[in-house]
């Protein structure tokens, strides 16, 4: 095993500051840590390795001091107005996906938020020079005397998968924050914890777009849609949960066939000019995957003339896992509401473009309860938000004491 941050040699994991110092020294929303938190704001939006970066960037604004304290002041005024008052929960182990870089950070910033401590695994194939400098950042931080405090409450480490490491944090942990999908929640799921962790667990999900086709509108309108797309798309190379896999298209025949023949003809060019990825790689990707679901049945036609964009007319209700880096499917709808027999479980974000707000609140009224998490204008579907997947995670990581005179 390997400490990133802070970078420190150990010989077992009892060595880790979060373990090796017991006390828990800051409240819920402490102005130290916000203002730790906005330090290293600051130093993510001047680094320039960053400037060609919307993740990172992305980041660095959200850690604003001013978007944290509103983040938790509902939270810390509910408090405040009830007979509760709220400490750390504990130790909290994230597991981070690989497939989006800078995700660690959100989830560890709710949960310290919350005064808790934090053990975060990285993925032993992470190999983003861009994460790296992002550690290198902390690191220098962390070494400042204002802020050497912060070693006992951030520990990162990586190690290749490991059952007897993952067993041992789950062991100590008060929390487990797991983003790994299905097949890894099924993994930690049979490990020993202590009896009342809590456990958030962040399972495989597919996300949507959803276009109306029946209003007229701008070239300019047309032209950020198109941009719009691009950065839900292929932002993360298309691997987020947020990001889509589908287009619905939501109108006429007519309609639905211009816009798809627009969007892929500005997308496409859009890729080709600025999507930075091996275009060997993405060919080969594509081609496998567009086979496959052609002998499954799943897709009747594709439209395609590059290897930056693939559009699949998809069959099916159950739509497919796309294979990312602008692998898209597509289809068409009548009305808005007959996206309905598409959502399931596994639906998390529905982006949306050209909508009434009295369409998207009859949108949101026939959503079944067990689907959909989100619904978002196209472009915001990688904004990360403290509610997500249903799930209140700076409140989920906070331990409630009831205290009552009489």
């Amino acid at each position: 095993m390997k400490v990133i941050v802070p970078e420190i040699q150990i010989n077992a994991i009892e060595e880790l500051p979060v373990f090796q110092h017991t006390s828990f020294d800051f409240e819920t929303a402490d102005e130290r840590i916000i203002g730790f938190l906005n330090e290293f704001s600051r130093k993510i939006i001047r680094e320039a390795s960053f400037k060609q970066a919307p993740a990172f960037i992305a980041l660095g604004f959200w850690l604003r001091k001013s978007n944290l304290r509103s983040m938790v002041s509902d939270r810390i005024q509910l408090i405040a107005q009830g007979p509760f008052t709220a400490q750390p929960l504990g130790t909290i182990f994230h597991l981070c996906p690989s497939n989006v870089d800078t995700m660690f950070f959100y989830s560890l910033t709710l949960a310290l938020l919350g005064g808790n401590k934090n053990i975060i695994r990285v993925s032993s194939r992470m190999d983003d020079p861009l994460v790296f400098r992002l550690f290198e950042l902390l690191n220098e931080l962390l070494s400042t005397e204002t802020h050497q405090i912060f070693r006992n409450y951030i520990n990162i480490v990586t190690y290749e998968r490991n059952d007897a490491q993952n067993k041992a944090f789950s062991e100590r942990a008060d929390a487990r924050v797991i983003w790994g999908g299905d097949a890894t929640i099924d993994q930690f799921k049979q490990y020993k914890t202590k009896k009342r962790v809590k456990d958030l667990y962040f399972a495989d999900r597919v996300s949507y777009s959803l276009i109306n086709t029946t209003a007229e509108q701008t070239d300019t309108a047309m032209a950020q849609l198109v941009k719009d797309l691009f950065n839900d798309v292929y932002t993360f190379d298309q691997m987020g949960c947020s990001s889509p896999h589908c287009l619905f298209f939501v109108g006429t025949e007519e309609n639905n066939t211009t816009y798809r023949n627009y969007i892929y003809k500005n997308l496409s060019a859009m890729a080709q000019e600025v999507y930075e990825r091996d275009l060997s790689s993405m060919a080969s990707f594509k081609f496998n995957k567009a086979t496959d679901d052609l002998i499954d049945d799943a897709v009747s036609s594709l439209v395609r003339d590059n290897n930056y964009l693939v559009l699949s007319k998809v069959e099916t209700h159950d739509i497919p896992h796309s294979c990312g880096m602008g692998y898209l499917y597509y289809t068409s709808l009548n009305t808005l509401d007959a996206i309905v027999p598409y959502l399931n479980e596994k639906t998390q974000t529905l982006g949306h473009w050209g909508f009434s707000e009295k369409e998207l609140t009859a949108l949101n009224a026939v959503c079944p309860p067990h689907s959909v998490d989100r619904i978002v204008p196209v472009g915001k579907a990688l904004e990360f938000d403290h509610i997500w997947d249903g799930y209140d995670i700076f409140g989920e990581l906070i331990k409630y004491r009831s205290v009552r005179s009489k």
